[in-house]
């Protein structure tokens, strides 16, 4: 055997990005413009285009896909981005968690 075949590796989390506009739908590039997050996004595009996802009325955050589509799509989303246990964001202060996300980093 000349070549090595890779195995592909798939994490649990963020292999399957839903929309941001429509969480039970996977993201895709054919949808409008703010349901999707494309490679060439500005930082300050991506900051907008989360900060106006679709979220649940539910009072609590919990990552519940079924029943909390829009929360767990964008817990998801942290979860793929900073690496940590789903139970780990949940349980952080989100508040503080998603002004990170939304707002520019301060210039130092």
């Amino acid at each position: 055997n000349v070549f090595t075949i890779p195995e592909g590796y798939y994490s649990k989390v963020g292999a399957r990005v839903m929309s941001l506009q429509e969480p039970t739908r996977k993201m895709s590039k054919s949808e409008a413009e703010d349901s999707f997050i494309s490679v060439l996004d500005t930082p300050d595009i991506i900051r907008r285009k989360y900060r106006r996802a679709v979220t649940d009325s539910e009072a609590c955050v919990r990552f519940d896909p079924e029943n909390q589509p829009g929360v767990s799509n964008l817990l998801s989303i942290i979860a793929a981005l900073t690496g940590e246990d789903m139970e780990k964001i949940v349980a952080s202060p989100l508040r503080a968690r998603a002004t990170a996300i939304s707002r520019p980093p301060s210039p130092t």
